[in-house]
């Protein structure tokens, strides 16, 4: 029931609308959307696809929802029909998202979540045009819609941490090691030697840890924020090329655990004077709140947080190694926590000539879907695709095998 400012709420929308079109312009941009969606001959959906029985789209609407998503995001930033805007935008961002596995990235899950949180919300009602054109009253609201955000950011930290606690990462430091060599931004001498790989792995598993227990408890507010500068800096440094906008919005998030009483009396310095006196004047006056509707409220936070805590550690319940065949590492926040390498090969036999061949996957897909040679789901879904196609080139149920050979973080 505690009442807040909206203000840094507003900020927030804003800065991560226009990180929204950031993303938009120089990663998630055409070039990408026509590369790994239009050109693509399968799409390794989520089992949510089949669950929710979505249809693919043709891929004519494919490109029109990617200036859908432009629009909306840029709506988002300016927050011109706030509410619209995060619902199309999450709508038209998460079809796409779910559509492809193999482009599974930690941040743009994420971008999808706080799109999706702020659906309920009442970001509009701050640094907003909605405020100024269609006269939304910024009247306080609810921590609920802070305390999602907040909550998540720290799950991110914390999980991050909590997936790097094995001795390949303590110890050997191989995955940094690897993952270094593979999407350094820099080169050479020191950040190729191996020393360099016990201060990123040591570096990295305290903040990671540490960032999402000091920012839950959020006492510390300046320690706070030089923790998630300097980690995120040093990530923008050296893996730029992979991570894209991920630790710019990570950043912006420290405005999300700032009091908002705090960002409430900074911005009413940047008010004229005669603000600030009719402000003054209406101090003793009540205050407009959001009205509350506990009880979905309440069932919504609880849900949410739920499935966000349990969704993590599903891999408990699965026979094979989460390390090994990364089932379960999606939607996990396991960033950069192990590193694999795959040698695959298939055949295909005709039983009616007994004639076997080599079949070369990358004849059919991109680079980011040849993944499928260390995911059991995205290769079982592929031999599927085979087995299509060479039955239309007048094969009669052809015989696929696939051999593959996968290693983790340098161990065969």
């Amino acid at each position: 029931g505690r009442i807040i400012d909206p203000s840094s709420l507003g900020i927030f929308r804003f800065l991560f609308g226009l990180l929204l079109c950031v993303e938009l312009l120089l990663f998630f941009n055409k070039d990408y959307l026509s590369y790994y969606y239009l050109k693509s001959n399968i799409h390794f959906t989520y089992p949510i696809f089949n669950l929710l029985q979505l249809d693919l789209l043709p891929k004519p609407f494919l490109g029109i929802s990617y200036y859908f998503m432009w629009l909306y995001a840029f709506g988002i930033m300016l927050g011109l029909l706030t509410r619209l805007s995060f619902i199309v935008f999450t709508l038209s961002f998460g079809y796409l998202f779910f559509m492809e596995s193999a482009l599974y990235t930690n941040h743009y899950y994420l971008i999808f979540l706080i799109s999706f949180l702020m659906c309920f919300g009442h970001s509009g009602h701050s640094f907003s045009l909605d405020s100024l054109f269609y006269r939304v009253k910024k009247r306080d609201i609810y921590y609920w819609e802070l305390f999602l955000l907040r909550f998540q950011i720290c799950l991110v930290f914390f999980y991050g941490g909590i997936a790097k606690l094995n001795m390949d990462w303590i110890l050997q430091n191989t995955p940094v090691y690897f993952n270094v060599l593979e999407n350094l931004s820099l080169s050479g001498y020191p950040f190729e030697e191996k020393w360099m790989a016990i201060i990123f792995s040591s570096s990295g598993l305290i903040l990671d840890l540490g960032l999402g227990i000091y920012l839950f408890i959020n006492s510390w507010t300046r320690l706070n924020f030089v923790f998630l500068y300097l980690f995120n800096v040093l990530n923008i440094l050296f893996f730029w090329g992979s991570i894209h906008t991920f630790p710019y919005l990570m950043v912006f998030s420290y405005i999300l655990f700032l009091e908002p009483s705090m960002i409430k009396n900074l911005l009413n310095r940047f008010k004229r004077p005669n603000e600030r006196v009719k402000k003054h004047q209406t101090q003793g006056t009540k205050t407009t709140v959001i009205p509350p509707k506990t009880a979905w409220v309440v069932g919504f936070v609880f849900i949410y947080t739920t499935f966000q805590v349990i969704i993590p550690l599903r891999h408990w319940f699965y026979v094979r190694h989460l390390r090994w065949t990364k089932e379960g590492s999606h939607f996990s926040w396991r960033m950069m926590a192990d590193f694999h390498q795959a040698r695959l090969t298939m055949y295909v036999e005709n039983p009616q000539t007994k004639e076997v061949s080599i079949h070369h996957p990358s004849v059919l897909i991109n680079h980011k879907q040849l993944k499928m040679a260390y995911t059991p789901r995205m290769l079982y879904q592929y031999v599927q695709f085979l087995k299509q196609q060479l039955m239309q080139e007048g094969f009669d149920n052809p015989i696929i095998k696939a051999h593959t050979k996968v290693s983790l973080n340098g161990r065969p």
